[in-house]
């Protein structure tokens, strides 16, 4: 077993399901030491380390950041309560060849796969199955089909154009995830409205940039 220097992550190496074309098996880095944890074992945590002080959520947010990156760090796998759980995932680091391509390293049964030839490649975050059951039974209770949606050209109609300034005198500004949600438009058809109704001569709605969106606001 290798172990990967100045990191408590510690791997194996694992055998890949098929076969090279020359009939060997090639091997990658895996995960082995997995500490499984419930969530009354996150809650403990936390608490023990005193990284929540009262039941505020950007403490609780930033505490569970912290533990979340400590037992990542160790290889451990995270419970976040009934929702999901987290695992570090590993993989070969790329290299490049002399014609320019990049690829991993082979490793073949009986190779010890180097310590710095692993590096971090993400999370795997996979719902508990208390989560996917309760999202099924409200997915399914609450799905309904979409009666209200307006194909492209309604956009263009007199009447819609009439509900759409409606709309626009009893709201002081709007997005375009709001009339998106508000009207059933697609997102070419909502960018397509807005463009429409804030350039040219004819404007009557501003446009303007707050952090990444936009807001508008009739003249």
């Amino acid at each position: 077993m290798s172990n990967k220097v100045n990191s408590s992550v510690v791997y194996t190496e694992s055998r890949n399901p098929s076969p090279e074309k020359d009939g060997r098996y090639a091997y990658h880095p895996k995960v082995v030491r997995i500490v499984k944890q419930d969530k009354n074992d996150t809650l403990s945590r936390i608490e023990t380390n005193q990284l929540v002080s009262k039941p505020h959520m950007i403490s609780a947010l930033s505490a569970l950041e912290k533990y979340i990156i400590e037992e990542m760090s160790a290889g451990n796998e995270v419970v976040i309560g009934d929702l999901f759980t987290i695992r570090p995932k590993i993989k070969l680091k790329s290299h490049q060849d002399e014609n320019g391509k990049k690829s991993p390293r082979k490793y073949y049964e009986g190779d010890k796969i180097q310590a710095n030839d692993v590096v971090f490649a993400g999370l795997d975050i996979q719902p508990t199955k208390a989560l996917l059951d309760q999202l099924s039974d409200r997915i399914q209770t609450f799905c309904h089909t979409a009666a209200n949606y307006r194909p492209a050209s309604n956009i263009e109609s007199a009447q819609f154009k009439a509900e759409f300034e409606a709309y626009l005198n009893t709201h002081s500004t709007i997005t375009r995830n709001a009339i998106k949600i508000d009207f059933s438009l697609t997102d070419y058809q909502s960018r397509k409205l807005l463009a429409e109704y804030s350039s040219g001569k004819n404007a009557i709605l501003t446009q303007e940039k707050v952090g990444k969106a936009y807001i508008y606001k009739k003249r």
